[in-house]
């Protein structure tokens, strides 16, 4: 949570090629670059870039991702920016609950997002996202998309319910 220059750069937690992993109770905040070559995460479940064209990474399945706050996360450079991400994975369930984050904002361009929490689905898993808050609060810097929740990938099943979503964000 330190500011510039002192801060984390690319993401609070990031984890690829895991199974039962729980990421539960952590404050993430100040994350912030102004690469253009790189996306920024609060906690990334199996990538470092996102896009809207493709989502693609490294598995984590059966992951628990509970209580955790997440604030300032930005990018100021044209790339991607994002709360909580989960990449497509074909086994298992993963659980999204009870998580504040606030305060994502990017530069996004074409190609690129902003979200409070993107989830990548993938055919023989489920996500569930439930009672999660997510305020996309004040004036976005991204000239291009920006979402409380955002959901992709081939035939993905996700179960969302009893979230709390404020966009105020401008967006494409």
């Amino acid at each position: 949570n330190s500011a510039t220059p002192n801060n984390v750069s690319r993401a609070g937690v990031f984890v690829g090629f895991e199974n039962n992993i729980t990421i539960s109770c952590n404050s993430i905040s100040e994350v912030a670059s102004s690469v253009s070559t790189e996306d920024v995460f609060g906690i990334s479940l199996g990538t470092n870039s996102i896009s809207t064209t493709s989502l693609a990474g490294n598995e984590v399945s059966n992951a628990t991702i509970t209580k955790n706050k997440i604030g300032t996360i930005i990018q100021t450079a044209s790339a991607s920016s994002c709360g909580i991400y989960v990449a497509p994975t074909t086994i298992g369930n993963n659980m999204i609950a009870n998580n504040m984050i606030s305060g994502v904002s990017a530069n996004s361009t074409s190609g690129e997002l902003n979200a409070g929490l993107l989830v990548g689905g993938g055919t023989g898993s489920t996500t569930s996202v439930y009672y999660n808050t997510i305020a996309m609060l004040g004036s976005s810097i991204a000239p291009d998309k920006t979402f409380a929740i955002a959901i992709g990938g081939n035939n993905p099943v996700v179960d969302v319910r009893n979230n709390i979503c404020v966009n105020t964000q401008g967006n494409g």
